[in-house]
Protein backbone atom coordinates (compact mmCIF):
# COMPACT_ATOMS: atom_id res chain seq x y z
CA UNK A 1 0.00 0.00 0.00
CA UNK A 2 2.66 2.47 0.71
CA UNK A 3 4.61 1.82 -2.12
CA UNK A 4 1.54 2.35 -4.07
CA UNK A 5 1.14 5.81 -2.38
CA UNK A 6 4.65 6.90 -3.67
CA UNK A 7 4.81 5.59 -6.69
CA UNK A 8 1.22 4.92 -8.35
CA UNK A 9 -1.75 6.57 -6.55
CA UNK A 10 -2.92 9.53 -8.55
CA UNK A 11 -4.51 10.75 -5.71
CA UNK A 12 -1.84 11.36 -3.55
CA UNK A 13 -0.36 14.50 -2.90
CA UNK A 14 3.40 15.23 -4.09
CA UNK A 15 5.71 18.11 -4.12
CA UNK A 16 5.87 20.07 -7.53
CA UNK A 17 8.72 18.65 -9.48
CA UNK A 18 10.18 21.98 -10.03
CA UNK A 19 10.63 22.94 -6.45
CA UNK A 20 7.94 25.66 -6.56
CA UNK A 21 6.83 24.19 -3.04
CA UNK A 22 2.95 23.66 -3.74
CA UNK A 23 1.96 19.86 -3.06
CA UNK A 24 -0.52 19.16 -5.49
CA UNK A 25 -2.70 15.81 -6.40
CA UNK A 26 -0.29 13.56 -8.78
CA UNK A 27 -3.08 13.86 -11.06
CA UNK A 28 -2.81 17.07 -11.78
CA UNK A 29 0.67 17.26 -11.82
CA UNK A 30 0.74 17.83 -15.48
CA UNK A 31 -1.65 20.73 -15.53
CA UNK A 32 0.21 22.37 -12.62
CA UNK A 33 3.16 22.63 -14.70
CA UNK A 34 1.73 23.83 -17.91
CA UNK A 35 -0.50 26.16 -16.34
CA UNK A 36 0.00 27.12 -13.11
CA UNK A 37 3.63 26.46 -11.57
CA UNK A 38 5.61 29.92 -11.58
CA UNK A 39 8.89 28.18 -11.94
CA UNK A 40 7.99 26.63 -15.37
CA UNK A 41 9.78 28.48 -18.44
CA UNK A 42 7.13 29.99 -20.61
CA UNK A 43 7.50 32.18 -23.81
CA UNK A 44 6.05 36.03 -23.95
CA UNK A 45 2.79 35.60 -25.31
CA UNK A 46 3.44 39.25 -27.40
CA UNK A 47 3.91 37.49 -30.64
CA UNK A 48 7.60 38.28 -32.29
CA UNK A 49 8.89 39.04 -28.74
CA UNK A 50 12.01 37.36 -27.62
CA UNK A 51 11.76 36.86 -24.25
CA UNK A 52 11.62 33.35 -22.35
CA UNK A 53 11.43 33.24 -19.09
CA UNK A 54 9.91 31.78 -15.73
CA UNK A 55 6.15 32.36 -15.13
CA UNK A 56 6.40 33.96 -11.97
CA UNK A 57 8.99 37.02 -14.07
CA UNK A 58 6.32 37.59 -17.18
CA UNK A 59 4.48 40.46 -15.00
CA UNK A 60 7.43 41.88 -14.49
CA UNK A 61 8.62 41.42 -18.11
CA UNK A 62 5.48 42.80 -19.61
CA UNK A 63 5.17 45.88 -17.16
CA UNK A 64 8.87 46.94 -18.45
CA UNK A 65 8.33 45.97 -22.05
CA UNK A 66 4.93 47.60 -22.01
CA UNK A 67 5.40 49.98 -25.12
CA UNK A 68 7.46 48.01 -27.26
CA UNK A 69 4.70 45.22 -27.01
CA UNK A 70 2.30 48.19 -28.06
CA UNK A 71 4.78 48.73 -30.97
CA UNK A 72 4.99 45.29 -32.09
CA UNK A 73 0.92 44.40 -31.78
CA UNK A 74 0.52 47.91 -33.99
CA UNK A 75 2.82 46.77 -36.61
CA UNK A 76 1.33 43.31 -36.81
CA UNK A 77 -2.03 44.37 -36.84
CA UNK A 78 -1.34 46.55 -39.53
CA UNK A 79 0.45 43.45 -41.36
CA UNK A 80 -2.30 41.53 -40.96
CA UNK A 81 -4.91 44.24 -42.10
CA UNK A 82 -3.09 44.33 -45.39
CA UNK A 83 -2.83 40.54 -46.11
CA UNK A 84 -6.32 40.64 -45.61
CA UNK A 85 -6.67 43.16 -48.11
CA UNK A 86 -4.43 41.61 -50.27
CA UNK A 87 -5.07 37.95 -51.07
CA UNK A 88 -5.11 36.38 -47.53
CA UNK A 89 -8.90 37.04 -48.08
CA UNK A 90 -11.50 37.44 -50.21
CA UNK A 91 -11.47 40.67 -51.96
CA UNK A 92 -15.03 41.04 -50.85
CA UNK A 93 -14.48 40.51 -47.05
CA UNK A 94 -12.11 43.05 -46.88
CA UNK A 95 -11.79 46.88 -47.83
CA UNK A 96 -8.84 49.89 -48.37
CA UNK A 97 -9.03 52.32 -45.96
CA UNK A 98 -6.81 55.42 -47.93
CA UNK A 99 -5.66 57.50 -45.66
CA UNK A 100 -3.76 60.48 -44.66
CA UNK A 101 -1.49 62.40 -48.20
CA UNK A 102 1.78 63.90 -47.62
CA UNK A 103 3.98 65.56 -50.45
CA UNK A 104 7.69 66.10 -49.97
CA UNK A 105 9.28 68.71 -52.50
CA UNK A 106 12.85 68.50 -53.64
CA UNK A 107 14.77 71.22 -56.21
CA UNK A 108 17.52 70.25 -57.59
CA UNK A 109 19.28 73.63 -59.23
CA UNK A 110 21.39 73.21 -62.34
CA UNK A 111 20.12 69.93 -62.80
CA UNK A 112 21.54 69.40 -66.78
CA UNK A 113 25.12 71.64 -66.05
CA UNK A 114 25.76 69.22 -63.30
CA UNK A 115 24.86 66.10 -65.12
CA UNK A 116 27.47 67.72 -67.71
CA UNK A 117 30.12 67.71 -64.96
CA UNK A 118 29.20 64.11 -64.70
CA UNK A 119 27.94 64.45 -61.02
CA UNK A 120 25.71 60.87 -60.85
CA UNK A 121 24.25 61.33 -57.16
CA UNK A 122 21.70 64.27 -55.67
CA UNK A 123 20.49 63.62 -52.15
CA UNK A 124 17.93 65.52 -51.08
CA UNK A 125 18.10 67.56 -47.14
CA UNK A 126 15.72 65.34 -44.50
CA UNK A 127 11.97 65.62 -43.84
CA UNK A 128 11.08 65.62 -40.90
CA UNK A 129 7.44 64.57 -39.17
CA UNK A 130 5.98 63.67 -42.29
CA UNK A 131 4.20 60.26 -41.07
CA UNK A 132 6.22 60.82 -37.94
CA UNK A 133 8.82 59.52 -39.53
CA UNK A 134 12.68 60.87 -40.79
CA UNK A 135 12.69 60.77 -44.73
CA UNK A 136 14.86 61.25 -47.79
CA UNK A 137 14.81 61.74 -51.62
CA UNK A 138 17.65 60.25 -53.34
CA UNK A 139 18.39 60.78 -57.13
CA UNK A 140 20.96 58.49 -58.87
CA UNK A 141 22.55 57.29 -62.04
CA UNK A 142 23.50 53.62 -61.43
CA UNK A 143 26.48 51.09 -62.65
CA UNK A 144 24.20 50.27 -65.34
CA UNK A 145 23.62 53.72 -66.75
CA UNK A 146 20.12 54.50 -66.01
CA UNK A 147 19.32 56.92 -63.35
CA UNK A 148 16.88 56.16 -60.42
CA UNK A 149 14.79 58.16 -58.21
CA UNK A 150 14.25 56.83 -54.26
CA UNK A 151 12.54 57.16 -51.44
CA UNK A 152 14.22 56.31 -48.13
CA UNK A 153 12.82 56.05 -44.47
CA UNK A 154 15.50 57.14 -42.11
CA UNK A 155 13.79 56.55 -38.78
CA UNK A 156 10.47 55.31 -37.57
CA UNK A 157 9.46 52.95 -34.78
CA UNK A 158 6.97 51.12 -36.85
CA UNK A 159 6.75 50.26 -41.15
CA UNK A 160 3.93 52.02 -43.21
CA UNK A 161 2.18 51.08 -45.83
CA UNK A 162 1.73 53.29 -48.45
CA UNK A 163 0.79 54.49 -52.01
CA UNK A 164 3.96 56.42 -53.71
CA UNK A 165 4.07 58.49 -56.29
CA UNK A 166 6.99 60.77 -57.89
CA UNK A 167 6.54 63.21 -59.80
CA UNK A 168 9.02 65.58 -62.24
CA UNK A 169 7.30 69.05 -61.58
CA UNK A 170 6.38 71.20 -65.00
CA UNK A 171 7.97 74.33 -63.92
CA UNK A 172 5.55 76.68 -65.45
CA UNK A 173 2.46 74.67 -65.53
CA UNK A 174 1.49 74.56 -69.11
CA UNK A 175 3.06 71.16 -69.38
CA UNK A 176 2.02 67.62 -68.06
CA UNK A 177 3.89 66.61 -64.97
CA UNK A 178 5.61 63.31 -65.31
CA UNK A 179 4.18 61.17 -63.11
CA UNK A 180 5.89 57.46 -61.72
CA UNK A 181 4.07 55.29 -59.74
CA UNK A 182 5.54 52.47 -57.71
CA UNK A 183 2.93 49.81 -58.45
CA UNK A 184 0.91 48.33 -55.53
CA UNK A 185 0.80 49.47 -52.09
CA UNK A 186 4.23 49.83 -50.67
CA UNK A 187 5.40 48.60 -47.17
CA UNK A 188 7.93 51.04 -46.39
CA UNK A 189 10.56 49.83 -44.00
CA UNK A 190 13.13 52.08 -42.14
CA UNK A 191 16.59 51.99 -43.33
CA UNK A 192 14.91 50.64 -46.57
CA UNK A 193 15.13 52.01 -50.64
CA UNK A 194 12.12 52.23 -52.55
CA UNK A 195 12.33 53.68 -56.13
CA UNK A 196 11.88 53.26 -59.76
CA UNK A 197 13.50 54.20 -62.99
CA UNK A 198 13.68 57.46 -64.95
CA UNK A 199 15.03 58.53 -68.43
CA UNK A 200 18.06 60.96 -68.37
CA UNK A 201 15.98 62.27 -71.36
CA UNK A 202 12.96 63.49 -68.74
CA UNK A 203 15.28 64.80 -66.15
CA UNK A 204 16.93 67.03 -68.87
CA UNK A 205 13.62 68.29 -70.20
CA UNK A 206 12.40 69.18 -67.00
CA UNK A 207 14.71 70.34 -66.28
CA UNK A 208 15.24 73.00 -68.81
CA UNK A 209 11.90 74.35 -69.09
CA UNK A 210 12.81 76.34 -66.41
CA UNK A 211 15.26 79.28 -67.21
CA UNK A 212 16.95 78.37 -63.78
CA UNK A 213 17.90 75.02 -65.28
CA UNK A 214 16.36 73.29 -61.94
CA UNK A 215 14.43 69.61 -61.44
CA UNK A 216 11.42 70.46 -59.06
CA UNK A 217 11.14 66.38 -57.75
CA UNK A 218 7.88 65.70 -55.93
CA UNK A 219 7.31 62.54 -53.64
CA UNK A 220 2.94 61.66 -52.72
CA UNK A 221 2.66 59.18 -50.55
CA UNK A 222 -0.92 58.14 -48.72
CA UNK A 223 -0.93 55.68 -46.12
CA UNK A 224 -3.22 52.75 -46.89
CA UNK A 225 -4.39 50.13 -44.11
CA UNK A 226 -7.05 47.53 -44.46
CA UNK A 227 -10.11 46.04 -42.38
CA UNK A 228 -12.37 42.98 -42.53
CA UNK A 229 -15.94 43.83 -43.67
CA UNK A 230 -18.58 43.72 -40.72
CA UNK A 231 -20.55 40.38 -41.81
Amino acid sequence: MGSHLDADCMVNRVQCPLGCGVMILRVRKAIHIAQECPRTVVMCPVADCKFTGRRETLEGHATDRALAHVCLLQHQNASLNLRVATGMMKRSDARLIYGEIKVMKFTIRAMKTKIVEGIVSFVSPAFTDVFNGKWQITLRKEDTGGWHIYLCLLSMALPLHLKVMFLLQSPNGREEDHAIVLGGTVKVIEGKMYGAPVPQQKLEEYSTMSQADELVLKVIMQEVSAVAKSS
